[in-house]
């Protein structure tokens, strides 16, 4: 019904605002995952607005308050991003995910790393996205953060390609083996 829908999208923007905690996060993903959720939770909105008999005055109040928080998240995520070492946590995730491939003596054991890597990609997809929609943020700061995810991006496709070199060698010794 249009008052369980209305409770349940109440009950999710409260909890959702309350979660959003900008001043204690050190890496990328939960300012990303944050204004990905505040983006799902107003389409929401816009979809059950649409429902016969709902309070659309109280709809209007939910999105306003998920726009503020938007706006505060994007701010935050800029002056975050913005910062020289901002995107340290993925460099050490890359460089981990790079040491276990390099210890990896059977092709099997290759696809956790892969996969990390495989994450870590659709990761920075998802940071280029956002700050490409943060149009508030001043341009220069925009193209820095954008060159520094692009040579992080550089640094992931090179572990990749040794990734698929190494899958290749793997391969090859396990063929001659049998």
């Amino acid at each position: 019904s249009s008052d369980e829908a209305l409770k349940k999208a109440d009950a999710e923007v409260k909890a959702l605002l309350k979660q959003l905690q900008p001043d204690s996060w050190h890496s990328p993903q939960p300012f990303v995952q944050g204004l990905a959720d505040i983006r799902r939770l107003r389409g929401h909105l816009l979809t059950i607005a649409e429902y016969r008999y709902i309070d659309t005055q109280r709809i209007a109040e939910l999105n306003q308050q998920l726009e503020k928080a938007q706006i505060n998240l994007s701010e935050k995520t800029v002056t975050f991003l913005a910062k020289d070492e901002a995107l340290k946590p993925l460099y050490q995730d890359l460089a981990e995910q790079e040491k276990i491939m390099a210890s990896v003596s059977i092709r099997a054991d290759m696809q956790a790393p892969l996969q990390a890597l495989e994450k870590l990609g659709q990761g920075l997809d998802l940071l280029t996205e956002t700050i490409s929609a943060i149009t508030q943020a001043e341009a220069n700061t925009r193209t820095r953060i954008i060159e520094a995810i692009s040579s992080l991006y550089a640094h992931l496709n090179q572990a990749r390609a040794r990734a698929q070199n190494k899958l290749k060698e793997l391969g090859s010794a396990e063929a001659l083996a049998q």
